[in-house]
């Protein structure tokens, strides 16, 4: 249910009487009053209201008894107090919105009703609203949630992604330090914080209740015996017969003179859950209840007022005990060692979260990061700059699935003022992504190309026009791509060499749509609105920030902004098919695949667009030194003319005929192996690589004629080996129809050029005949220079 105005009563006695907090949004330009609403039959007793379910800004909880309201972030709010004892309120100074609101402000005169308005920003999650009446404090309890993402659904996702993500990196085999559980109480005090993250992330409602149902329908028991003396007359078991003079006693005759037992001692079994499994989630229960009591304790009485951290640790605190005092846990005693051998634990489901939840709590005294703290202490959840950092992380995560890309382990020190994503600080594994540090995490690439390429991922990497990147001024982008080829060992030398590129993303939380980051900028016509102006600046600032990447820094590939959208908006996402260079934006979000697979997609294709340009560099790079020390070479008095006469030339025998059908479909093919008659192999000999980039030149002749070059000439794109199979079916899949299918050999080499060209007709000189391995169908190579050396017009 949604509502424009909401009353709740603020003390406990008849809510019909006393003094009520009347809550609506901001705008209208009309304060409600309680008289002016109405009394609906779903809302609590003495609580009013006036329902809009399509535009209304305020909202209760599905299920929530409690008198917690839902409010918008970015949204403005009017509150005002009603009743016979309203002037008795007084607003506190120790309000979350005096240090976090965007705006607040408080009507009215001393001994008036108070009133006033506020705007969040970046807040998401409990707070407080307080008031001082008659020397005791009253709280109004409040919930902000984000139109960007949903907040039961998405936040949490985006909060637990995080959590996992720094659980993983906990407890990897390749973490260089190793998890302590030797009593440091300074260590524990200083992380009580952290510790409750980790816990709060781990044991949300859903998952807490699921590891507790899951327990406690299959719980871990074994078989007990106990023993008792009873009459012999009321033995329940037949045990005592194995051992008739050890589990009997008084014995007496009858009257036929038998002797028989009075008492036996009698065997009865049970199940018994008080076993090792059991007691260790009793134990870490209590840990879990006790950490939170020391986080609630140190948040009551602090000087900013204990809101969201304080109520959600009293929260799971109160939860906590309410699961120790049931009946279960009464029969589990004391927990005298640590079970962390036991297969229930580290298998049985509900038992292994338990296990990984405790182990998390326990090694956050062995991980540090400041960022994460920013975030969430205080009176504030900084959910844009949280929605960064998530970013970062799915950014590392997306290039750990791209094909072809690794993650560098254990790399050198990055650049001065730079400091690695991850590091280990005396003794602690310590995460460096924080606002205003800049950090960096490194990949390399492998696919597709001969080079190896390196990938550095950035955090608020610096542009400044000293260091010859920024042709202007300094630029901040909040992600940054570094690419350039591996074999040049470094950034700097790759800069030197100009074979670098740089991929920038923006993060724009306050984004829900593309129009939002893009769209509607165009400059209006006629009179303006003053708030639509300052949107529409707001966008253009945006737009133009990106173009501005792309022309300041030097060596930009494209710039591209991320944003979280709304539940609606993914489609035009699927729409983007630029590549670079460019401008863009992507859908981001938590929760699914929430745009993961076409960021993923895009960023394949950038890395093998720059790995084919840094490899076509080099060649473009050696043909431009080798047109500046070489001679041109000249064919007699034709005027046919080549620049490199050292440039390589891949030479193939053709029919006539084939000759043309090759030309007009840019590729031929040769054998790879060639059989012999006697049963000998004779193995094509050629260094593919080096082919590449030079000369397509074929010719022709009869047996007994003079080898000639057919007249014409390509430049070659790819060399590539495949069996006769594959090569029917890439001939039939790009060529069908054309009759071109080989039938003989076993393996053949696919040649594919482009710019095809005219060429004198002129004999091939013996020499580079004699250069042939095996079979006429085979190709073979030489040099122009070879080639050209005695060349007679044929």
């Amino acid at each position: 249910m949604k509502f424009s105005a909401l009353s709740i009563p603020l003390l406990e006695q008849d809510p019909e009487a006393g003094s009520w907090i009347v809550w609506q949004s901001g705008g209208r330009g009309v304060r409600f009053d309680r008289e002016a609403l109405e009394a609906i039959p779903m809302l609590p007793s003495g609580w009013r209201g006036i329902r809009d379910d399509e535009t209304g800004k305020l909202a209760l909880k599905e299920g929530d008894s409690s008198s917690r309201i839902r409010l918008v972030e970015t949204v403005t709010y009017e509150w005002s107090i009603h009743g016979s004892q309203a002037a008795e309120f007084e607003i506190s100074e120790r309000n979350f919105a005096m240090a976090t609101a965007r705006e607040w402000s408080i009507s009215g005169m001393k001994g008036d009703a108070p009133a006033g308005r506020f705007q969040m920003l970046n807040f998401l999650g409990l707070a407080d609203l307080l008031f001082n009446f008659q020397g005791r404090e009253i709280r109004q309890r409040l919930e902000f949630v984000s139109p960007k993402l949903d907040y039961e659904k998405e936040y949490s996702a985006m909060t637990e992604e995080i959590a996992d993500f720094c659980a993983q990196l906990l407890l990897s085999w390749n973490t260089p330090t190793a998890l302590r559980f030797q009593p440091d109480p300074e260590a524990e005090k200083r992380t009580v914080l952290e510790q409750f993250l980790f816990l709060r992330h781990f044991l949300n409602d859903a998952r807490f209740d699921a590891c507790l149902e899951m327990i406690r329908s299959q719980p871990h028991r074994h078989l007990t015996q106990e023993r008792s003396w009873v009459p012999a007359t009321e033995a329940r078991s037949t045990d005592f017969l194995q051992n008739p003079m050890a589990m009997t006693r008084n014995w007496m005759r009858t009257a036929n003179g038998r002797p028989v037992p009075l008492e036996v001692c009698d065997v009865t079994k049970r199940d018994c859950l008080d076993t090792p499994p059991n007691r260790f989630v009793k134990f870490a229960l209590e840990q879990f209840a006790e950490l939170c009591g020391e986080v609630r304790d140190r948040f009551e009485n602090d000087k900013v007022p204990p809101t969201q951290v304080y109520l959600e640790a009293n929260e799971l605190a109160e939860k906590l005990e309410a699961t120790l005092a049931q009946p279960f846990f009464k029969e589990c005693s004391r927990l005298t060692r640590l079970p962390l051998e036991s297969q229930v634990l580290q298998k049985k489901e509900g038992y292994r979260d338990i296990l990984r939840s405790w182990l998390m709590m326990r090694s956050a005294a062995l991980f540090r990061w400041e960022g994460n703290t920013d975030c969430h202490t205080g009176t504030s959840r900084n959910v844009a700059e949280l929605y960064e950092y998530w970013i970062f992380l799915t950014l590392h995560e997306v290039l750990r699935t791209v094909p072809g890309v690794d993650l560098v382990e254990g790399e050198d020190s990055p650049r001065e003022g730079c400091e690695p994503f991850l590091g280990i600080e005396a003794g602690e594994v310590k995460i460096n992504l924080k606002k205003g540090m800049e950090s960096r995490v490194s990949f390399v690439y492998r696919k597709g190309t001969d080079e190896e390429m390196c990938i550095e991922l950035y955090y608020e990497r610096k542009f400044l026009r000293k260091g010859a990147y920024s042709w202007s001024g300094t630029f901040k982008p909040d992600y940054t791509l570094v690419m350039y080829p591996a074999e040049l060992g470094s950034e700097e030398a790759a800069d030197e060499a100009g074979r670098v590129s740089f991929l920038h993303f923006d993060a724009k939380y306050k984004a829900e749509k593309l129009a939002d980051v893009f769209g509607g900028w165009d400059e209006p016509e006629g009179e303006v609105d003053e708030t639509a102006e300052e949107q529409r600046l707001y966008q253009k600032t945006d737009l133009l920030k990106m173009h501005t990447y792309n022309d300041a820094i030097k060596s930009t590939a494209g710039s591209y902004v991320l944003y979280p959208g709304n539940s609606k908006e993914e489609e035009p996402m699927r729409r983007f098919h630029e590549i670079l260079p460019g401008v863009g934006a992507f859908v981001l979000k938590p929760g699914g695949d929430g745009g993961r697979d076409f960021l993923k997609q895009f960023l394949g294709d950038v890395f093998q667009n720059q790995a084919n340009r840094f490899t076509q560099y080099r060649y473009l790079n050696d043909a431009t030194t080798a047109v500046v020390k070489e001679v041109p070479l000249a064919l007699n008095a034709d005027g046919f003319r080549i620049s490199r006469p050292g440039s390589q030339c891949v030479m193939l025998w053709m029919r006539g005929e084939d000759g043309i059908r090759f030309r007009e479909r840019k590729f031929a093919y040769c054998r790879a192996v060639y059989e012999e008659k006697d049963g000998s192999k004779a193995e094509l000999q050629l260094n593919i690589a080096a082919e590449i980039g030079g000369e397509f030149v074929p010719y022709g002749g009869g047996r007994s004629q003079s080898k000639h070059t057919l007249g014409w000439r390509g430049k070659v794109t790819g060399v590539t080996f495949l069996t006769r199979l594959k090569l029917q079916e890439w001939i039939g899949a790009n060529h069908p129809d054309s009759g071109m299918e080989p039938s003989s050999a076993s393996h053949y080499l696919l040649f594919e050029f482009e710019e095809v060209t005219e060429m004198p007709v002129f004999e091939v000189p013996k020499e580079v005949l004699e250069k042939q391995v095996g079979s006429k169908y085979m190709a073979l190579t030489c040099r122009w220079s070879e080639l050209m050396a005695e060349a007679v017009k044929y």
